[in-house]
């Protein structure tokens, strides 16, 4: 699962932020439209919170995968 990925958990780590604010926050910046699922409240509301990834934090996550096919 991506939320459980080193490099997802380093940036979170670093932002202050969990793996999955990572991950909205890492398709948002590529320009994608992303619609979260939870029925929990705590996960809705935590899918609101707003994380800003630097370029070099976008970089981390978008190499994982890359050379592995």
């Amino acid at each position: 699962m991506l939320t459980e990925n080193a490099a997802v958990k380093e940036v979170a780590e670093k932002l202050g932020a969990t793996p999955a604010q990572v991950v909205v926050a890492w398709v948002v910046y590529r320009g994608y439209s992303f619609i979260p699922k939870s029925v929990q409240e705590s996960r809705i509301i935590s899918n609101f919170k707003q994380v800003v990834l630097t370029e070099e934090d976008y970089e981390k996550v978008t190499a994982i995968g890359v050379g592995q096919f």
